[in-house]
């Protein structure tokens, strides 16, 4: 109710103002004050821009611009930054549109009157609205245990003249609030019996009663519930539950069921199927183009050094599925065996195993690992289905068994053969900063942030292929 009607209010609000700038704007140009010519076409022209770009630009300043704002010196600010703004754009649009016989000074006190008169006219209708109408007052009853949510939300009814709530008493055992809000509201002692609340709200005109308490006693609450409902009082909840719920959570049926389904992995079924399609057409296209490169790598692999063109490792994919990725052969073979004679020169953290000159790897692997070709035929993988195009690095089963609790949610996702890691420092970062860049990915993802990725990629490839 509170929100719904602030934001039908600012509507108006920014009607009004944008007439009001109109009807500056045309007095000015009737009393030609200061001396300027305008020519017929460049007046519509400007006339039209002209209500746009103050709506637009009151709508980019939402958070300075609130119409709640009594402090007069929030107001000034507000208005003072919005006409900056419009003076800067409507000069861009005069120089952009070379419009010749347009005076600067015209716009710069048409600017400055506006600004005053907006000023003026936003501080009226506030005043208007701070006006306490008993018939038009919502009276709240806020029932909680005392905690910084119950005193942000007493504060916030209190202060928003907009919103037309009349907090008349508070129910809480917390000495916080005692001590706060003792001679400014009613206090009344609550427990957890609901008994005396109830006979407050049936005895007295209460239009709402919000409940704060971060853990939920369903015993206690639905007896509260039911009674506000029985006699038309609207109730309304707040909970840390209901942030979590709010963040994370969604309503589906598992047939005529309703449940309450918390995911933290992306679940744009429609989303996540175009990148399903995506990925299977850019790796056939890449693999197609690209064909006479693969062609060549696999001869000098195979000239360079014994051994197969291909390496086959098993890796770790979606919800731990195992699966062989492929990538060209950059060591000599049995170098997995003499890992162990290694160990002690990992240079990365973690259960990762990296050094910059690992004496397994061949002459032409060096170069495919700075350039990232060797892990080209892990377009056949996409083509799969195991791997996508942009996704966390697939893991080793033997990494995954050492991964903390916290980094096994990079395996809720189909990996991928680039993702934020190879564009942003790999080696460069330690294994939890990768591991979070691996959950930033999940937490952000959308099907522009994997073009911006591959984009990057290539650009890291080609024109720094050490990736620092």
């Amino acid at each position: 109710m509170g929100l719904a009607r602030e934001n039908i209010i600012n509507v108006w609000i920014k009607i009004i103002e944008m007439l009001v700038t109109y009807a500056v704007f045309l007095a000015l140009y009737s009393l030609k004050l200061p001396n300027y010519g305008f020519e017929n076409q460049e007046f519509i022209a400007f006339l039209i821009f002209l209500g746009p770009v103050s709506f637009l630009v009151s709508l980019f300043l939402v958070k300075l611009y609130l119409s709640r704002t009594r402090s007069v010196s929030l107001i000034i600010l507000s208005h003072f930054v919005a006409s900056a703004l419009v003076f800067a754009i409507l000069l861009i649009f005069v120089e952009v549109c070379k419009l010749d016989t347009f005076d600067v000074l015209f716009l710069a006190v048409f600017c400055a009157v506006n600004f005053v008169l907006l000023c003026i006219v936003k501080y009226l209708i506030l005043r208007f609205y701070s006006r306490k109408r008993e018939a038009d007052m919502i009276n709240v009853v806020v029932v909680g245990t005392g905690n910084t949510s119950m005193i942000s939300i007493i504060d916030t009814l209190a202060d928003n003249i907009l919103w037309n709530y009349n907090v008349v008493a508070l129910f809480s055992d917390s000495q916080a609030i005692y001590d706060r809000y003792t001679g400014k509201y009613p206090i009344y002692h609550f427990s957890g019996d609901i008994s005396d609340l109830s006979e407050y709200i049936t005895k007295n005109a209460i239009h709402e009663v919000v409940y704060v308490n971060n853990s939920i006693d369903i015993k206690q609450i639905t007896p509260l519930i039911h009674l506000c409902l029985e006699i038309g009082v609207t109730f309304k909840l707040s909970s840390l539950f209901l942030e979590i719920a709010r963040a994370k959570g969604t309503e589906q049926y598992i047939g005529n069921n309703h449940v309450f389904s918390f995911q933290n992995t992306p679940s744009d079924y429609a989303a996540l199927y175009m990148k399903k399609i995506f990925d299977f057409m850019f790796s056939l296209c890449a693999l197609l183009l690209l064909s006479p490169i693969l062609i060549g790598i696999a001869i000098a692999v195979k000239v360079t050094s014994k051994g197969p063109v291909l390496f086959k490792q098993t890796r770790v994919g979606l919800q731990r599925k195992e699966f062989k990725v492929w990538k060209f052969r950059t060591m000599i073979i049995n170098a997995e065996d003499k890992l162990k004679d290694l160990q002690q020169l990992n240079e990365q953290d973690g259960p990762v195993f990296k050094i910059a000159n690992d004496p397994r790897i061949t002459k032409i692997g060096k170069f495919l690992r700075k350039t990232s070709l060797d892990e080209l035929p892990q377009f056949f993988n996409v083509l799969k289905g195991d791997m996508s195009i942009v996704g966390p690095r697939p893991p080793i089963p033997a990494e995954v068994e050492q991964y903390e609790r916290w980094q096994l949610r990079r395996l809720s996702v189909k990996p991928g053969i680039t993702c934020i890691w190879q564009v942003h420092g790999r080696n460069q970062v330690s294994f939890k900063e990768w591991m979070k860049m691996d959950l930033q990915y999940i937490d952000t993802w959308s099907f522009r942030l994997d073009m911006l990725l591959i984009i990057q990629t290539v650009k890291v490839a080609f024109f720094n292929p050490t990736g620092q």
